[in-house]
């Protein structure tokens, strides 16, 4: 099971994160069947979120959109209080030229357009927040949000690392965050820390524990670990649900469908599970609606 560290640092002036989901990308990967750029998009956001859910409590969720006029179209993850997380590509079929530097193009993946996070926190409408995409890298752009949409310095690190094979080898990431009350001289340490710090899937590669990452950036007696917890690809979708979505149908729609004599298959755009609808169920759905 991947995991994620919970904890504070520098005498409780920051908040750090630190998750290694290798098989939670892998998982993704394999359910999209997504090429080599497409797959280090949808693991970047995937783990964004995942970081970005670890402030979630009970049945809160959030979901993050980018919207990009990129190759990969329009890149949704869901995530919930629990650390379980869902997402997909529009187009998984990607896979662009290499940056100058030999790192998978996610930036020219994306492109431009607009990141918006939704927080539903249980209170009745969900918190909205949207920003430009500023370079379609993920990690930029949701540190971005949280400066821009929650006034929270955040430093924000996510890392995919797809082998020759197109499997995930490494994955995860790391979120630093100033709290309330922090002195100003922390900034410029942090700063001073991370300036030519080693990118998240060479340190991963070196050692796949959440822990290694903070270790890096922290000396031991500098930080402390208040919770670990289990990270996984998990999707809510069910039979019942996506039968009432066929219910959301008109009955002209419905009774095509029947006519064709034919079983109806319903894929579920987050997990791409299959469920199928024989024409009798069709016709119960039918009678439903007409008895409403």
């Amino acid at each position: 099971m991947d995991k994620m560290i919970i904890g504070t640092a520098l005498d409780n002036n920051l908040r750090i994160i630190a998750i290694s989901a290798k098989g939670t990308v892998e998982t993704a990967r394999m359910r999209h069947e997504t090429w080599p750029t497409a797959t280090a998009v949808l693991g970047r956001a995937l783990i964004g979120g995942l970081l970005m859910s670890a402030s979630l409590q009970d049945e809160q969720k959030l979901t993050i959109r980018f919207l990009g006029d990129g190759p990969v179209g329009a890149v949704i993850v869901d995530a919930n209080a629990e650390q379980q997380v869902r997402g997909y590509v529009q187009e998984p079929q990607v896979h662009l030229p290499p940056t100058f530097d030999g790192k998978l193009n996610v930036g020219g993946a994306v492109g431009q357009g607009n990141l918006i996070v939704s927080k539903d926190l249980g209170l009745g409408e969900p918190y909205v927040g949207q920003v430009p995409i500023q370079s379609g890298e993920i990690a930029t752009d949701l540190a971005y949000y949280y400066a821009v949409s929650e006034q929270t310095p955040t430093v924000l690190a996510l890392g995919v690392l797809v082998g020759t094979d197109s499997q995930v080898e490494v994955a995860g990431g790391y979120l630093i965050q100033l709290l309330p009350g922090a002195p100003d001289e922390i900034v410029p340490d942090i700063e001073r820390r991370l300036t030519d710090f080693p990118n998240v899937t060479t340190l991963l590669k070196e050692n796949d524990r959440p822990e290694y990452l903070l270790s890096k950036i922290f000396n031991p007696d500098e930080f402390e670990i208040l919770e670990k917890r289990d990270v996984e690809f998990r999707c809510t979708c069910n039979r019942e649900r996506l039968k009432d979505l066929l219910g959301t149908l008109e009955v002209s729609e419905l009774e095509d469908m029947i006519a064709k004599e034919e079983e109806t298959e319903m894929i579920c755009h987050f997990c791409r599970q299959r469920y199928e609808f024989t024409p009798e169920e069709l016709r119960l759905i039918l009678n439903e609606k007409a008895d409403i």
